[in-house]
């Protein structure tokens, strides 16, 4: 069998096949509702340390709030961000003048609300509606450390039938002046180079700014993480652009080994390693000193230097807590819906397991907890 068809084959049966549960798993299916020595949530007006997880199933941002300490985050359901218009929720990022942004594919829309009255209201009103000529179907969102605002345009693909997405740019200025329903144009627009073999761009999953102000995202499809650096040096219409580097890590042999499978989220310490978060595996791949490198590593090129195992049966969501802590969210369905915290995520090589410290889980009231989209965002008052 040749090398792209294995590619292309594990690709579509990794899309539509549920995965079998571990036993590790299905000891976190028996979970309550509650974070594992988080205690009771603490009352509204002390949420210092928020984690804002995206629930595409069930219309809805959940919210997860400490009083200062992140390692003593717990559900916060009289936070939760619900405003009846949602369809399908799939990012909710905290932008500048404490404005909480949340993408709407479905829609099309970029939902804006005061966060703190959408925090504390049952049925929330935006403030803005932001749309734009230069989107099709806005997916992932970021704010890079200027406060523009990029997103990622699915633009209709699917599976069956697959489009080269696009990630466009909005700037911080016509962002924060957003009122009532805007309209706005994309100061950039950037069209990928698909001439190059192996390149696709057909659902970019995620979008994260590292401390150096370099822009990764994830193709959940194409098995790759790209990087682009001082993506801010990108203006107006940007065509066939070539990101600084591509990284997988395909097992050809045994695809469903494979240290980057259907990636859909990552986080960068600040040591420069990167973690991605797999849909397609029950272990979240950590390449060290990621940030540094350029070029193309495709197909095999490049192992990870750690799997780490957290007891999760994929570990699709993937976040760096304030305290450095490294927070795992499996994208369901229904009660395997679960969420750990795990430290020492930095150190060993090869197989590396870690226990949680904190292990909650939605279930049971919800249907699906947790968007592979990337969907999980810390912000610190």
């Amino acid at each position: 069998m040749s090398r792209s068809r294995l590619t292309r084959t594990s690709h579509r049966r990794r899309t539509v096949r549920p995965w079998r549960l571990s036993a590790a798993l299905a000891a976190l299916a028996v979970l309550v509702a509650a974070c594992g020595g988080g205690g009771p949530p603490p009352p509204p007006d002390a949420h210092d340390v928020l984690l804002f997880i995206s629930n595409y199933s069930d219309a809805r941002i959940e919210v997860m709030s400490a009083e200062s300490d992140p390692a003593e985050l717990a559900a916060n359901p009289g936070l939760r961000i619900a405003d009846p218009a949602f369809v399908s929720v799939i990012s909710a990022v905290w932008g500048p003048g404490d404005r909480l942004y949340v993408s709407d594919f479905a829609l099309n829309q970029i939902r804006v609300y005061d966060a703190d009255d959408a925090m504390s209201a049952a049925a929330p009103t935006p403030v803005a509606i932001i749309t734009s000529p230069d989107l099709v179907e806005a997916y992932a969102i970021a704010f890079d450390p200027s406060g523009n605002l990029w997103v990622s345009d699915r633009r209709g693909s699917r599976d069956a039938s697959p489009i080269t997405n696009r990630i466009v740019k909005f700037t911080a200025a016509s962002v924060a002046a957003a009122t009532g329903a805007t309209s706005l144009n994309a100061a950039t627009v950037i069209t990928f180079d698909t001439s190059t073999p192996a390149f696709a761009y057909n659902r970019i999953t995620s979008l994260t700014f590292d401390e150096q102000g370099d822009l990764w995202f994830t193709d959940v499809l194409a098995w790759a993480v790209y990087r682009t650096t001082d993506p801010g040096s990108l203006t107006g219409t940007v065509n066939g652009h070539v990101p600084t580097l591509r990284l997988q890590s395909a097992n050809f042999g045994t695809p469903e080994l494979s240290d980057i499978r259907n990636p859909t989220s990552v986080a960068v310490d600040s040591d420069g390693n990167l973690y991605v978060g797999n849909r397609g595996r029950d272990k979240v791949a950590r390449f060290d000193g990621a940030a540094s490198l350029t070029g193309d590593y495709a197909g095999a090129a490049r192992s990870a230097d750690a799997m780490l195992a957290v007891g999760l049966t994929n570990a699709s969501l993937v976040t760096i807590a304030p305290d450095g802590a490294l927070w795992v969210g499996s994208s369901g369905p229904s009660a395997l819906s679960q969420l750990v915290r795990v430290t020492g995520q930095s150190t060993g090589s090869g197989e590396v397991a870690l226990a949680p410290t904190t292990q909650f889980g939605w279930a049971p009231g919800n249907t699906n907890a947790y968007h592979e989209a990337g969907g999980m965002t810390f912000h610190v008052r």
